[in-house]
């Protein structure tokens, strides 16, 4: 078998490559650059279809990606690289692509909000949507609607984010314990507790994590002076939200002044 020598730069051997068969030495160099030039070109392309997909984030980007063909938004490669960079990137794929629950973990392990675009049927893959939710807890809001009533769910996404609590079911939404969670996460999160507005624990702890959540306590508890106190040793401004008979307090007027 005929062998093409390869020559270091100091002039000896540095390695024997056997010809293609019925090439000459000039063909194989030939067939060998062309070769390393299409692999190179291939590369580039992938980098470039890459970077198109990842970097695509202005307005008019969405319009320039439809004029892509299937083969970049279906290739699997493209796809898991721009979404290393931007979960809710997925948006951009083939429906085979969002149905792929590898791909759906990819796309919500680097932005919960990216269970937005993943197939229905992974909207209620329990792995899946606990992964979204380990990342932000208001990706609650697109999971299947058997999830948002599934406690353990809900409770996962509130460790995260109080607010998630907007998006549980009615149910979990009267359950003190889920409330409880909430509001010891986001204060604000007792504006969608309005069955727990009167009762003393969760507003106490709502206003002790933000002093704004007291704006949403009941007209009772914003004349019980201990909950107004504690608002206002987070911020005296939260005196604005009290009742007309301790704003005119004298007492909680100075305390409120003290913490401005």
């Amino acid at each position: 078998m005929a062998h093409l020598e390869v020559k270091s730069e100091d002039g000896l051997p540095a390695s024997v490559i056997p010809l293609q068969a019925g090439f000459s030495v000039e063909q194989e160099i030939t067939y060998r650059k062309e070769a390393a030039a299409a692999k190179r070109a291939q590369q580039q392309s992938a980098w470039h279809r890459t970077s198109t997909l990842v970097s695509s984030t202005a307005p008019h980007s969405d319009q320039a990606l439809t004029d892509y063909t299937d083969d970049l938004l279906s290739d699997p490669d493209v796809v898991m690289a721009a979404l290393q960079c931007e979960g809710t990137k997925l948006r951009y794929a083939s429906e085979e692509l969002r149905r792929n629950k590898d791909v759906a973990l990819a796309a919500v392990q680097s932005n919960g909000l990216a269970l937005k675009y993943v197939a229905s049927n992974l909207r209620r893959d329990r792995d899946v949507v606990l992964a979204a939710l380990a990342e932000n807890g208001l990706a609650l809001k697109s999971a299947a609607p058997e999830l948002r009533a599934d406690k353990n769910i809900v409770l996962a996404a509130l460790q995260t984010s109080g607010e998630a609590l907007e998006w549980a079911a009615d149910n979990l939404k009267a359950d003190s314990q889920v409330v409880l969670a909430a509001v010891s996460q986001t204060g604000q999160a007792l504006a969608f507790a309005p069955k727990f507005r009167s009762n003393r624990q969760i507003v106490l702890q709502a206003v002790n994590n933000d002093w704004s959540a007291l704006a949403h306590a009941s007209d009772e508890l914003k004349r019980d002076k201990k909950i107004v106190l504690a608002a206002c040793q987070q911020n005296g401004e939260a005196l604005l939200f009290a009742s007309q008979e301790l704003l005119n307090d004298k007492e909680v007027q100075r305390f409120a002044h003290h913490h401005l």
